[in-house]
């Protein structure tokens, strides 16, 4: 590791690089850390059926079959990790998980594209930083909300609209600026840029660019596709650091039911510098040197939408800072993703009563 011999960093700023590094790897959510860990029971919103009825006839074509008025609530986990060690300071560890359950409606289906509404309906946020603990359910609110969770609970029953188009890629995103806007009116105007970034991208439009690419946009939509089987998409990511990613996509299993998909992915090395809100340290150069990613999506055949989605990633990363300060970064992440089609058509069942 090349480390500077330059002034220790203070503890704001190794706050302020590791919440760039988490920024970063939220506009890669999709992945997840630890294979192992068990789907947890889903909050399921108000507006949800649950009597049994028989699902809908699985088309033989691997693609998106959804019809307007269909209405799914949506699970996404994002969990993730920065490790980076600071000249003359022991390593410092972030983690921070966040979990939302977002209500999804089908508003049109038109020459080919679908216009999704989404609505967050609960936020659930713990962030382990080196010297405490910051946690949030918007199910149970505190009296006095930390900065960096007012944001998230304001986004609570609100959402906005984007639409998908015939190659399974979003084609367009509505309402999404007033959005934000709304989401940032509780945030002091000189501190809205740093939040700006972290919800923009692992709620926002990146937030729904991942859950199309980890999902929907996975499919080989007008081919039908045997076991065995493998197609390839790349993604460029344009902030907080530029990158393009380019993933295999290999269909393990197929059949009438579910299409199992694997996928494994190279994140192509760059640099970009960026913004803090720092004046003493405004610039801070990323070089992103090796990035992976790995895992598996789990599809409905009837819908095409996801059961399961569950991909890691783990990106290697030299920050450079003024006066020519530098140390290594490890970050990781991990974003699991489900869906629970009980109004597509007839109503079905989610889990025991």
């Amino acid at each position: 590791m090349s480390v500077s011999t330059a002034r220790r960093l203070s503890p704001t700023e190794v706050r302020i690089v590791a919440a760039l590094g988490l920024v970063t790897l939220f506009v890669l959510a999709g992945c997840g850390l630890g294979g192992n860990e068990q789907p947890a029971e889903p909050e399921i919103p108000d507006w949800v059926s649950t009597d049994a009825a028989k699902p809908s006839e699985p088309s033989s074509q691997l693609a998106l079959h959804l019809r307007a008025g269909d209405r799914f609530p949506l699970r996404k986990v994002i969990e993730k990790e920065v490790v980076q060690e600071a000249p003359g300071s022991a390593p410092q560890v972030h983690r921070l998980r966040i979990e939302l359950t977002l209500g999804m409606t089908v508003d049109e289906v038109r020459d080919g594209k679908t216009r999704f509404r989404v609505k967050y309906d609960r936020v659930k946020y713990v962030h382990h930083l080196p010297d405490e603990v910051i946690e949030y359910d918007s199910a149970a609110p505190p009296a006095n909300l930390p900065l960096s969770i007012r944001a998230w609970h304001t986004m609570v029953g609100d959402g906005f609209a984007f639409w998908v188009g015939r190659d399974n890629q979003i084609a367009d995103v509505e309402g999404f600026e007033d959005f934000l806007k709304r989401c940032l009116s509780s945030i002091p105007p000189d501190r809205r840029d740093e939040v700006l970034m972290s919800i923009e991208s692992s709620s926002g439009e990146n937030g729904v660019a991942d859950f199309v690419d980890n999902a929907i946009g996975l499919l080989p939509y007008g081919e039908i596709k045997s076991a065995g089987q493998s197609w390839e998409r790349t993604r460029h990511i344009g902030r907080p650091v530029p990158m393009v990613l380019d993933n295999t996509y290999t269909l393990k299993e197929l059949n009438d039911q579910r299409a199992v998909v694997q996928i494994n992915g190279k994140i192509t090395p760059s640099t970009t510098l960026m913004d803090t809100p720092r004046e003493d340290m405004k610039k801070v150069r990323m070089t992103v040197r090796s990035g992976d990613t790995w895992g598996e999506c789990t599809l409905f055949r009837d819908t095409g939408l996801p059961e399961r989605s569950r991909v890691e990633h783990q990106i290697l990363m030299t920050v450079h800072m003024t006066g020519g300060r530098e140390f290594e970064q490890r970050v990781r992440g991990a974003t699991t993703i489900e869906a629970f089609p009980t109004q597509i058509g007839a109503a079905t069942v989610i889990g025991p009563k």
